[in-house]
């Protein structure tokens, strides 16, 4: 239930649902656990695959930014830019060292930028290299 008035949801295939509310107030539900209410630069995560739910802590306008054409990202690992840049572009991206992915810390702002344009520039700050396959899919590798 929304009593918000900015909050985005992320309801991808496979993934766990999520919802951050920027303003105002959601009530999230789930058959089988407490209704949760949340408060502005909250979040709410539901993971059907072990039926967890829980709300915490999140700068809500890190999720929420992308509704005004921009992607703003500060101090996040470079794996949760991955993924965001995948939804963002509809396509595929992997990476050989998803560990070392999560330990790269980078910030920036991409409005109309492509992804040729944002990984060129995050090689030259992260030291890796990527190529793109016959079928379009996008591989990140730290190995040179």
């Amino acid at each position: 239930q929304v009593v918000g008035t900015r909050f985005t949801v992320t309801a991808y295939e496979s993934e766990p649902v999520r919802a951050y509310l920027e303003e105002g107030c959601i009530k999230a539900s789930v058959k089988g656990h407490d209704e949760l209410t949340l408060l502005p630069d909250q979040a709410v995560v539901f993971n059907p695959a072990d039926n967890s739910f829980k709300a915490f802590a999140e700068n809500a306008a890190d999720h929420t930014v992308w509704t005004g054409g921009k992607m703003e990202f500060v101090n996040k690992s470079l794996s949760d830019i991955i993924e965001s840049l995948e939804h963002w572009y509809c396509i595929s991206i992997s990476c050989n060292d998803m560990q070392k992915a999560s330990a790269i810390r980078l910030s920036m702002v991409i409005r109309h930028e492509t992804i040729d344009e944002i990984l060129g520039a995050m090689c030259q700050i992260a030291d890796f290299s990527y190529f793109v396959d016959s079928e379009g899919n996008i591989k990140i590798s730290f190995e040179r």
